[in-house]
């Protein structure tokens, strides 16, 4: 919060206090980074009482220690292992919590993981009924406990915001929605499509994979600079379609005008209206 609070103070131009949340910020995280790492479980354990760590090690702390650069640079593939292992005796984080260990470990780039677990988790409650809801537990009955949980509630639903962001791809790069990027998430999806309600208007987008070939369409509202980021092998060539012009692309290929490549994408730079993208390799 006071990272956010500092990044907000500084597109405010409210030098004094951006330095101020930012310093607060960075002192809790050395706290935490002091305090709550325990490097036997490879993890952070969730509490410290009167200097001793306890037990517990969550994905919902250790979900935050990804997201909120709270982990450091070594620590940040143990984390990754524990969480990603379907045999670790970490204590899983409810519907409410899931969407920080979401949010962490895209931000770390593992989507393959983050996606996996979303689809473990959610797929019996979306199958439950042709009208789908979110439940309080993964669970809706716990008989050691006696216990129903609720069908529908709405504390469950941060993922929403995970697939849009990620899967579709919408995220804005500056305040107000002055620009933004879309760049899909794709791993072990086919297709994908949607409708981003941004406050300067819808976005739409639609995206699909068939082997070698990544199709993108999407319709921004009027003026809306935008970054569309495809996926690209940059050992292979490859043709980049976009609307009625095509780029031929060469293996390592760095520089083409028009666009911005890098190892594993192709970026193309927009303002507003209809776009269709394709890219296929040869």
């Amino acid at each position: 919060m006071l990272a956010s609070l500092g990044t907000i103070a500084t597109d405010l131009g409210k030098s004094m206090e951006a330095s101020k949340w930012k310093s607060q910020a960075e002192t809790i995280r050395n706290a935490l980074r002091r305090l709550h790492w325990n490097p036997s479980r490879q993890a952070y354990v969730d509490s410290v009482i009167e200097g001793k760590q306890s037990g517990i090690v969550t994905e919902t702390a250790n979900g935050m220690a990804l997201l909120f650069d709270i982990a450091t640079p070594d620590q940040v593939p143990r984390i990754i292992q524990v969480l990603a292992d379907p045999h670790s005796d970490i204590v899983r984080a409810t519907p409410l919590y899931f969407y920080y260990t979401l949010e962490g470990l895209l931000k770390q780039g593992v989507a393959e993981v983050a996606l996996r677990q979303m689809r473990e988790r959610y797929t019996t409650m979306i199958e439950a009924s042709d009208v789908p809801t979110i439940w309080e537990k993964w669970k809706l009955y716990e008989p050691h406990e006696g216990l129903f949980w609720s069908r529908v509630h709405s504390g469950g639903v941060g993922p929403a915001w995970t697939l849009s962001k990620h899967v579709l791809g919408v995220y804005p790069t500056e305040p107000g929605f002055q620009r933004c990027r879309i760049e899909p998430k794709a791993e072990g999806l086919q297709w994908a499509r949607g409708v981003f309600p941004s406050v300067r208007g819808d976005i739409k987008v639609g995206w699909r994979r068939e082997g070698e070939r990544f199709s993108l369409d999407t319709v921004l509202p009027a003026g809306l600079e935008t970054d569309l980021t495809l996926p690209r092998n940059a050992s292979k060539n490859f043709v980049l379609t976009h609307n009625e012009k095509s780029y031929a692309i060469r293996a390592g290929v760095t520089t083409s005008p028009g666009l911005v490549l890098s190892g594993s994408s192709v970026v193309v730079k927009v303002v507003g209206g209809k776009h269709h993208l394709e890219v296929q390799a040869e």
